[in-house]
């Protein structure tokens, strides 16, 4: 048996241990939803970055690096400055505000902060919507990794894959996706040691590469080189920003046990996340030294793990499939916990007993998840472009409120559904008619328009009051 086959059967093995520890914790809603927000720091941590990082950093990460050299990766300094940011001031926020109102979903918690009701139904309505699109992306991209690197049937595996990825968040919750979460990250850790320790040996070292890289093309070390500046600050302020923003991570911080777990989770955080990121970067550099040839950015990570040995090669593909199986379970949870707890029992069923929540719940993930991986079976370009507006979109619908609600006080509900409705819209233009015209980025110009539109609002709403 190959080593990547042993790897399987010891995951799935570890994936029946957990379901059956989680199922005996999960039998209550907030234990299915948010731990009994019982979770440590380094579970959080784990969790917390897993769903954020997913393999799109492994492959499009490396692949913008191997197109634009360390200007490619400047970028990341977004992420991982709001990563910081987002652990040292708002997940203590969060977590101490969520457990006081006792909120089990991103809406839930909004609505609560602004006692405005309609605001739950439509975050959750737009999430809907929009995280869809992530989750039939995400499957793509498995689909993609077993055809590519196992040889698998692209439709077979994906629906496998479906089928498992759905029933162990649907079966497990919370519990299941967090401590799965914390083992394929820190094998996730291991393989990105040992790409970054493999890949500097094939280059000589680092200052090696650098030689190497301006030796072709002077732009591949310097901090924006060739990028566009409309798209490097774009990527800068969005990843950044999407740190609290999205709403499979702003979960995480109602699973917090306490005030020392988010001390915790701070630091492990920030060591896992720029390990990773270290290691996409690497990787797209080193093929850019060693395979200058690439018709595309996205063939690095391909061809760098094919210089790699079985086993760590294994190790790497186990790892990739991992980040895309915790992210889409994060996905997964937070929309099943929209369905049933904030559209179906929030605005139709108000008396749905907590048993009953729970299984529709778990009935919403098996659903969405098989509807996600269906259209991934199909060519849908409405898909890739709904998904491309998503990320952006999410720090207007809930990233600009979740600020307003926990450090202003005085923001009304009014200011938080401009942001969401007034500020999806206005991305969405500018996005598609208007960068072109004013070379400004969709999401500064989003920013630079709504934020003081919404103070505005909100200035006049509490004086009419």
């Amino acid at each position: 048996m190959s080593e990547t086959n042993l790897l399987i059967a010891a995951v799935l093995l570890l994936m029946a241990g957990l379901l059956l520890y989680a199922r005996r914790r999960s039998k209550s809603l907030s234990g299915f939803l948010v731990s009994e927000r019982s979770l440590g720091g380094v579970v959080s941590a784990f969790t917390y970055s897993t769903a954020a990082v997913s393999a799109g950093l492994f492959i499009g990460g490396a692949g913008f690096a191997y197109t634009y050299g360390w200007a490619g990766a400047t970028y990341q300094l977004g992420a991982l400055s709001g990563i910081f940011l987002t652990w040292l001031l708002i997940a203590p926020r969060v977590r101490k505000m969520a457990s006081a109102v006792g909120a089990l979903s991103t809406p839930n918690f909004l609505a609560e902060r602004f006692e405005c009701p309609s605001f739950r139904t439509v975050t959750s309505a737009l999430t809907i919507v929009f995280v869809l699109p992530m989750i039939v992306v995400q499957f793509r991209g498995a689909g993609l990794l077993f055809e590519n690197y196992l040889g698998l049937d692209y439709e077979r595996s994906v629906i496998v894959f479906g089928l498992l990825v759905g029933l162990f968040t649907a079966l497990g919750g919370n519990f299941a996706v967090s401590y799965l979460s914390t083992i394929l990250g820190t094998l996730m850790v291991i393989g990105s040691v040992a790409c970054i320790g493999s890949g500097l040996s094939q280059v000589g070292g680092l200052q090696n590469m650098n030689a190497q890289l301006a030796a072709r093309d002077a732009n591949f070390v310097r901090f924006v080189g060739r990028v566009p500046w409309p798209v490097w600050w774009d990527l800068l302020v969005i990843f950044g920003l999407a740190q609290f923003s999205n709403p499979h991570l702003i979960p995480r911080f109602f699973s917090l046990r306490d005030s020392q777990a988010v001390r915790l989770a701070l630091p492990l955080s920030m060591f896992i996340n720029c390990l990773w990121v270290c290691a996409a970067v690497l990787i797209g550099l080193v093929a850019r030294v060693q395979y200058p040839g690439l018709s595309s950015g996205d063939q690095a990570m391909p061809v760098f793990m094919r210089s790699l040995s079985p086993a760590v090669s294994s190790l790497i593909l186990i790892a990739l499939v991992s980040a895309i199986f915790t992210t889409i379970g994060t996905l997964l949870l937070a929309v099943g916990s929209n369905i049933s707890h904030d559209l179906i029992k929030g605005l139709f069923w108000s008396g749905l007993s907590e048993r009953g929540e729970l299984w529709l719940t778990r009935l919403a993930i098996v659903v969405v998840g098989a509807i996600g991986f269906s259209f991934s079976l199909l060519d849908l370009p409405l898909i890739t472009l709904i998904n491309s507006f998503a990320i952006g979109a999410f720090i207007l619908i809930l990233g600009l409120p979740l600020i307003m609600g926990i450090f202003f006080r005085r923001a009304t509900k009014e200011a938080a559904l401009t942001s969401a409705i007034g500020g999806s819209v206005l991305y969405l233009v500018w996005k598609y008619f208007l960068v072109s015209r004013t070379g400004i980025g969709e999401m500064i110009a989003s920013l630079v328009i709504i934020i003081p539109t919404s103070m505005i609002v909100s200035w006049l709403t509490r004086q009419a009051k």
